[in-house]
């Protein structure tokens, strides 16, 4: 690194080039060696033969420093600087790459304001000097149709982090320092895709050391923050094979919408494999994934549950949060359903198209009629158990969704074998309650229903089994501690 010697402020003096673009160029890192500073110098005398770029010197910033440093010295009077600096609208980064014989160069202009990666240029060649050549003709080509193009708000913006080796052999590769400016190339020919920089830590210090000095106040552009997505992959080598695993992560959900893996072999381009990952993944966007928003949920704390049809993907319970947006959706029909404790469970069957964003806007849980349950309870507590068990049955019937239609079901269960004494009858009842799959402590609830009737029909042994699983697996439950005593017992049945 050379420190100030690359920064990316440069001088520039009062309406000169008013309308052309303004770029500075850092050091070309990679497989270069020590040029890195000598390509950049190159990559800077290519870009100023076209004219609608403003190219500034690199090296003109010491002079801007060592002046700065002698007027705070006193020596000479303090320039005035109000008028006199103009920061970069766009500064180019690349990395070089050895692949099969050729030197190749990936150049990256990157647009200050936002670190939106506004064009790529690549060169391939026999030598890094005519690689520069060929990626800064490119770029130049490039830069000007893109300071035009606004993007478009239905494009993914990308960031994609440095690819990891995942083996000692991966370590070793020489292009793997490069993986992920070539990943990035590939992606950038695709239209659903915004690209977006990160800054290096020399960038970033390059600008923190410029706005203390009072060059360029207030000129730090972002940390590459504004994207959408952002893609990572670990690399293995084996033989002569390449492995890339990777994933393009919403930075909203943290949730992985798109996983995917591919192999190339020694002989193969690294970037053809590359640009199969971009197209895979374009694809995966354009033709079947779409989103969902939610704008809120009354009440508040509802929560909602999402079935995928890839298996890729768990099934998602998560709070329905205001406003709630689930990215990365399959095209398709599903039914989704939102529950809460104190309301009727609701059901909605909703069409996801591919690239659309399905607004459902507010969502109203249904209040819920709470008087069959009670009723049954009455009924029971006054030992009226056949009505008891005909007012649970109507209950979970007519809410079969809501969290308290297991335990209806998991109380005329019981009432059935342990007061009606219709063991077998009762036991269906409570097999499926358990095959409903409520909360652990109406399943364990179920399973002592069921060991009490294995007792009552004198089936000791599998009583006893029944009370050995729930003291391990449902520690901490009122149904674990019932059945400890009962091991010792002291059943208070």
């Amino acid at each position: 690194m050379h420190s100030l010697y690359t920064i990316i402020f440069m001088i520039s003096l009062p309406f000169t080039f008013a309308h052309a673009l303004t770029v500075g160029v850092f050091d070309i890192r990679g497989d270069v060696g020590t040029e890195g500073a000598r390509l950049a110098d190159l990559a800077q005398t290519e870009l100023a033969k076209d004219k609608a770029l403003s190219v500034r010197d690199r090296l003109a910033v010491e002079n801007l420093k060592k002046q700065q440093e002698k007027c705070a010295a006193g020596l000479k009077a303090c320039p005035e600087l109000d008028l006199a600096l103009k920061t970069l609208d766009v500064y180019v980064t690349g990395e070089a790459v050895s692949l099969v014989g050729k030197k190749q160069i990936i150049l990256r202009a990157v647009k200050m304001a936002d670190q939106k990666i506004s064009a790529l240029g690549v060169g391939n060649a026999d030598s890094l000097e005519k690689s520069m050549a060929a990626a800064s003709r490119d770029l130049a080509g490039k830069m000007a149709a893109a300071n035009k193009d606004a993007g478009s708000a239905q494009r993914w913006k990308l960031m994609v982090e440095p690819v990891r080796a995942a083996n000692a052999a991966a370590q070793k590769l020489p292009e793997l320092a490069a993986l992920d400016s070539l990943l990035l190339s590939a992606l950038a020919k695709r239209a659903a895709f915004d690209l977006v920089e990160t800054k290096s830590d020399d960038i970033a210090e390059a600008e923190r050391l410029l706005v203390l000095q009072g060059f360029a106040p207030g000129a730090s552009a972002p940390m590459g923050s504004d994207y959408t997505h952002y893609v990572t992959a670990t690399l293995k080598v084996y033989d002569e094979w390449r492995t890339l695993s990777y994933q393009v992560v919403s930075k909203k959900t943290l949730t992985a919408v798109i996983t995917d893996t591919i192999e190339w072999s020694v002989n193969e381009d690294t970037a053809k494999a590359l640009d199969t990952i971009a197209e895979r993944a374009e694809s995966d966007i354009i033709k079947t994934l779409g989103a969902l928003e939610i704008s809120s949920c009354d009440p508040k704390n509802a929560t909602l549950s999402f079935e995928f049809k890839n298996n890729t993907r768990a099934p998602e319970v998560v709070d329905c949060k205001a406003p709630l947006v689930i990215e990365g959706i399959p095209a398709g029909e599903y039914t989704i359903v939102f529950r809460h404790e104190e309301r009727n469970t609701l059901t909605k069957t909703i069409t996801i198209k591919p690239i659309e964003t399905l607004k459902l806007g507010r969502i109203t849980l249904p209040e819920i009629d709470m008087t069959l349950y009670q009723q049954a309870g009455t009924a029971e507590g006054a030992g009226k158990y056949a009505e008891a068990n005909i007012l649970y049955a109507e209950f979970y019937k007519k809410y079969p969704k809501h969290r308290m239609a297991a335990y209806a079901m998991y109380r005329e269960g019981y009432v059935t074998q342990l007061k009606l004494k219709q063991v077998a009858q009762g036991r269906k009842i409570l097999e499926n309650v358990i095959a409903r799959k409520p909360d652990a402590e109406i399943r364990s609830e179920a399973y002592i229903g069921m060991a009490l009737g294995y007792r009552a029909e004198g089936d000791g042994e599998k009583a006893n089994g029944i009370f050995r699983m729930l003291a391990e697996q449902y520690a901490g439950t009122t149904a674990a501690e019932f059945a400890r005593e009962c091991l010792d017992g002291k059943c208070s049945f």
